[in-house]
């Protein structure tokens, strides 16, 4: 044995990649400074003042550069200390301890790593999140690859994110779709890998599974000398060219690029959609801006919050508070407009900062510009931003989609005799809902809320059936907050269902009966409730689309611009129907 590898115990790895495009390495010039760094800013977090800046001990093998960092980090105090009487604790340590592990390895210009104990907590911001996804693209046959399962989110928003588990059999070909993106994926080892690449591991079984995540974890327990090899190996694939993409979109995590060219041009969008709208003298009607703004990653409690706060950066007092979402956008223009819309408005508007509260307690916080779903062009392509990522799309990806918004129109369109109010240019989106209040089996639910969800906009029902209709102007960007509100709303409900106690449409059917224009139109209770358990229950997406007045939207879809609109819609209506809720598709835009 080489006396480097003097150690034969065998354990179960996962190995991670540092991303070298992380904001904070841009002016370090070596690998080793990037360590010295994540090392360094751990140190900190844990009170290490006196060791930050002391380099850590570089051994060198094979042209593999090994950085070890260990630490005792205190976890808690033992549960003994709060059960035993104070006097009997006084002079005794009771702090748990754990010992934990970062094991960097370079190679040519890749860092990889692993972590025992609680390491993660120091290498967590500076580690490529699609790492094990990414290096699988170079290796995957996806329709040889046989999967046991997947988790997938639909770039629409975080609600759409599901795991699915298949029997032996199911090919990665028949999962993926343009729609999804793959998080993780847990596989069989194909043979011809086995037999190529990995032919120097001890495979003593014929299944051997392999996950892919932020890491790549072949499920075998190694030894060091085998998981020198395979950091050998993957750092080679890494640099051939060849790889077969696991989704239609591409994260582009160049930052140079995001920074200077997709980043100034988000910021002239916005900067252009705040005079168009706020500019006395500017056109009527002006063109405004296609986004959707929402937090990027506590996407449902955003939606639960019952006020937010925006704040000028640094400063500890919020200059707006506001207990309606949908105006976060625009009164931040506002307050642009008056105060930064000069040349430092790239700047004021980079340091505002979003709060969502329900009652006094901070539910979410994220920079304004991090809460933006938008579509923007460069160089006559779209690329998109959502969720605080920027992702480019293959280039048969539009016409896939709008392939597809037919096909699922044709499928799950409203029959034409329920909606029948035109949608007059002088109706607000609230006007409109109440046009509905008076009418026969109508009821207008818009803006009563209960566990910080709206069942629906307008509520219809006849003989054998119930539909809970959600209603926006456009189709745009709005539409992802739309399909957001109905999956989560149809959550909400059939669980509600399931229970029997209907305790989210009680307080429904509470803040209906408490509106004073509602006192000669009360909801009887029981009636109410055997409806819910006899009748055929329907989700509604309703919508106006700007659509010429000689167009159908179930044909012409594809003169509508909006992709992300476009995408939004196929992945509720596939959200729903995975999840056994009935969904129907309505354009107001076709009631004359």
């Amino acid at each position: 044995m080489n006396d480097f590898f003097d150690s034969d115990n065998k354990y179960e790895i996962k190995i991670f990649q540092v991303d070298k495009t992380f904001y904070e390495f841009k002016d370090f010039h070596t690998s080793t400074q990037i360590i010295q760094h994540i090392v360094d800013e751990h140190r900190r977090k844990i009170n290490d003042e006196e060791n930050i800046g002391i380099p850590l001990p570089i051994r060198i093998h094979d042209n593999v550069r090994y950085t070890t960092y260990v630490y005792n980090e205190e976890q808690k105090d033992s549960y003994w200390a709060s059960f035993l009487p104070s006097e009997l604790v006084a002079e005794h340590n009771f702090t748990i301890q754990q010992l934990s592990l970062v094991l960097f390895a370079e190679v040519g210009n890749q860092i990889f790593l692993f972590i025992g104990g609680t390491g993660i907590r120091a290498i967590l911001r500076f580690i490529n999140h699609r790492f094990g996804l990414e290096l699988y693209e170079y290796l995957s046959d996806p329709n040889e690859d046989i999967i046991n399962f997947i988790v997938t989110r639909g770039i629409s928003g975080n609600l759409s994110e599901q795991k699915t588990t298949f029997t032996y059999g199911q090919k990665l070909s028949d999962t993926l779709n343009f729609t999804n993106i793959p998080t993780c994926i847990n596989l069989i080892l194909r043979q011809d890998l086995k037999d190529t690449l990995f032919d120097f591991l001890e495979l003593t079984t014929e299944k051997i599974n392999l996950e892919v995540a932020s890491y790549f974890c072949i499920k075998i327990r190694v030894t060091f000398q085998e998981l020198h090899q395979v950091f050998k190996i993957i750092s080679e694939v890494l640099e051939t060219d060849a790889h077969h993409s696991l989704t239609s979109f591409i994260h582009i995590k160049d930052k140079h690029i995001i920074g200077n060219d997709f980043r100034m041009e988000l910021y002239y969008r916005i900067r252009k959609d705040m005079f168009d709208r706020l500019v006395p003298t500017s056109a009527v009607n002006p063109p405004k801006f296609d986004i959707d703004f929402v937090h990027p990653s506590r996407l449902q409690e955003f939606y639960q919050c019952d006020k937010y706060e925006l704040y000028a950066r640094g400063a500890q007092n919020p200059f707006i508070t506001l207990t309606d979402k949908s105006k976060i956008y625009i009164e931040g223009l506002k307050w642009l407009f008056n105060n930064h819309a000069g040349l430092d408005f790239n700047y004021a508007l980079s340091g505002i900062k979003v709060k969502g509260f329900r009652g006094s307690i901070e539910k979410t916080i994220a920079m304004f510009t991090m809460h933006l779903t938008c579509e923007i062009s460069i160089n006559s392509r779209p690329i998109f931003l959502i969720d605080n990522n920027w992702y480019k799309v293959e280039n048969n990806f539009i016409e896939t989609i709008n392939n597809t918004c037919i096909s699922i129109l044709s499928k799950n369109y409203l029959r034409e005799n329920i909606l029948t109010v035109n949608w007059s240019s002088s109706l607000t989106e609230t006007n409109y809902n109440r046009e509905y209040a008076s009418l026969p089996n109508f009821k207008n639910f818009d803006t009563i809320v209960n566990q910080g969800v709206e069942l629906c906009d307008i509520f219809f029902e006849d003989e054998s059936s119930i539909y809970f209709i959600h209603v926006k102007d456009g189709f745009d960007g709005k539409i992802r907050d739309l399909t957001n509100q109905v999956v989560l709303s149809a959550t909400r409900f059939w669980n509600d269902k399931a229970s029997g106690g209907y305790e989210f449409v009680n307080g429904i059917i509470d803040g209906y009966n408490a509106k004073s224009e509602n006192i000669t139109r009360q909801i009887i209770r029981d009636e109410f409730l055997n409806s819910l358990n006899t009748k055929d229950i329907y989700f509604v997406i309703a919508f106006k689309s700007k659509i010429a007045p000689n167009l159908d939207i179930r044909n012409d879809i594809a003169t509508l611009r909006s992709n992300i609109a476009k995408y939004s819609l196929i992945q509720c209506v596939r959200d729903m129907n995975t999840n056994s809720y009935p969904i129907k598709i309505y354009d107001i835009a076709n009631i004359n």
